[in-house]
């Protein structure tokens, strides 16, 4: 068994431009990974951007399927990307 540890910090900002280039960075790759969304039955597209520990970006958007079931949000696909780096 591999220990994973994860560390998560949030804060609040007014503006875009408030955030730092690495912030704007993940926000823009999140904003472009929706455009991938297959979204047939709640057109919400959903996009997510998770910057892994050497640096590298994953990106993941949402998937829906008539079953619910074996839906997908784009949060769990950018993590199962991300698990294989």
């Amino acid at each position: 068994m591999t220990n994973h540890e994860i560390n998560v910090q949030a804060k609040s900002v007014q503006d875009f431009s408030d955030l730092n280039e690495e912030a704007q960075e993940l926000i823009k790759t999140a904003i472009k990974a929706r455009n991938f969304a297959y979204v047939p039955y709640s057109n919400f597209k959903v996009g997510s951007a998770i910057r892994v520990a050497d640096g590298t970006i994953v990106s993941g958007c949402n998937i829906e399927n008539s079953a619910f079931s074996p839906t997908i949000c784009s949060e769990r696909t950018a993590a199962c990307k991300a698990g294989h780096i």
